[in-house]
């Protein structure tokens, strides 16, 4: 979808557009700016933190996840970005393991901002890569179970690519439907 001059036109569900759509009508285009600029530099930064291994369903995707969600928390608010970031996993062809992942490393990342409200760009990037350090964060095994980042090497993720995709033909998800526990989570340690 096209939202603005100078965004990119990107594909997304229904919903997560509807949640763009409100944003801009209360707070204007620059905020579409910035929630693209949040998202532009969180897929940079990954890159850049685990030598980008694991950018799919591993380290690098965990921090990635994680530290979007921090970021917009800081500027849109908790609320608003756990609804723009589920509707962003709506999408009903995604296998449930990775949506999972996925949910809860975004969770850790509006957890972070909030408990920590004045932290600058760096610091929130900082504090995100020791919660993947730490094992807060989960990634996906070669197994195809959801383990804790800190008991899975960065080089022993599931290898997801486009030769090794994961399957969408998943008819027990529905578009906007609240998740179901994977049945490939790891016990709480909690």
């Amino acid at each position: 979808m096209n939202w603005t001059p100078g965004v990119p036109e990107v594909a997304m569900t229904v919903t997560e557009a509807d949640v763009l759509g409100e944003l801009q009508f209360h707070q204007g285009v620059f905020a579409v700016h910035d929630a693209y600029d949040i998202y532009q530099d969180s897929l940079h930064q990954s890159g850049l933190v685990f030598d980008g291994q694991g950018e799919t369903d591993g380290h690098a995707d965990a921090f990635r996840h994680a530290y979007w969600n921090a970021q917009l928390t800081q500027r849109f608010g908790e609320e608003w970005t756990e609804e723009f970031t589920t509707a962003h996993e709506g999408d009903p062809d995604n296998h449930p393991t990775p949506v999972a992942m996925d949910q809860h490393n975004n969770e850790v990342g509006r957890r972070i901002a909030v408990e920590n409200p004045d932290a600058s760009q760096q610091e929130l990037r900082e504090l995100v890569e020791q919660a993947v350090r730490d094992g807060e964060m989960v990634v996906i095994d070669q197994n195809e179970r959801l383990q804790y980042s800190d008991q899975v090497d960065l080089d022993d993720t599931r290898p997801t690519t486009p030769e090794n995709p994961w399957p969408r033909d998943n008819p027990e998800r529905e578009e906007h439907a609240p998740f179901p526990d994977s049945e490939a989570y790891p016990d709480r340690r909690y």
